[in-house]
């Protein structure tokens, strides 16, 4: 037996020893109470009560405009990207960038409008969360095979240029038909992109009191932990 095959066996033998005595204890009478702690006293997702009266003041009006900002120049098809202008004001648009790492923030974004949400109960919050999640289970989806991509990118976008400007290094944009619209996209997608989209959608799944908006968290989480 080889040296790793008997720590295998003993493991295995160990670990039906302790399973051996667990059942005995169990059949020697019932177990003790688990002690109250916040974990186990803590109601699901559902029944958390709602957040006290949201009284808006001078910063919501800040926020807000820095919200619908990024919205309006960083955010094209619901996917958060860093955008350069060549004119103040944000007119013509030069590139985009940071694109590869474009499901991290997305991710970590819709973890920040599910908070947001849920503090304003604002229906534009709302949309703009819906929005984003739409693109992240594109994310999920336009591979076809269950992986995560990194970005993708309507091939017909009058700014199209400044996106393959920012993806000329990597050589190996995809274009592909999906659901009816050509899109550009690319995989080779790292962990901490999966992070910020987990990140996104647990959050979201958590705060978010909402039957679609669960559903579809539901299914991009299965497609991805598949």
């Amino acid at each position: 037996m080889t040296a790793s095959r008997a720590r295998l066996f003993a493991a295995l033998t160990l670990a039906a020893l302790v399973l051996n005595g667990a059942c005995k204890s169990s059949d020697s009478g019932p177990a003790p109470e688990t002690p109250p702690n916040n974990e186990t006293q803590r109601p699901p997702p559902e029944e958390i009560p709602p957040t006290e009266t949201y009284e808006p003041s001078a910063k919501d009006a800040i926020a807000r405009s820095v919200d619908e900002r990024l919205q309006t120049y960083h955010s094209p098809h619901g996917l958060v990207y860093a955008a350069f202008y060549r004119e103040a004001g944000a007119k013509n648009l030069l590139k985009w960038e940071g694109v590869a790492d474009s499901a991290l923030w997305s991710g970590t974004y819709l973890a920040a409008q599910a908070f947001r949400f849920r503090v304003t109960q604002d229906a534009r919050d709302l949309d703009g969360l819906r929005r984003t999640l739409e693109a992240v289970r594109k994310l999920s989806s336009i591979n076809g095979d269950g992986l995560l991509a990194r970005h993708f990118f309507p091939v017909n976008d009058p700014t199209v240029d400044a996106y393959l400007f920012d993806n000329a290094d990597f050589g190996n944009v995809i274009r592909k038909n999906f659901e009816g619209t050509e899109y550009y996209y690319l995989t080779r997608t790292s962990r901490d992109q999966y992070a910020g989209i987990f990140f996104g959608l647990s959050v979201t799944y958590s705060l978010i009191n909402d039957a679609g908006v669960r559903s579809t968290v539901r299914d991009i989480v299965t497609r991805l932990t598949e």
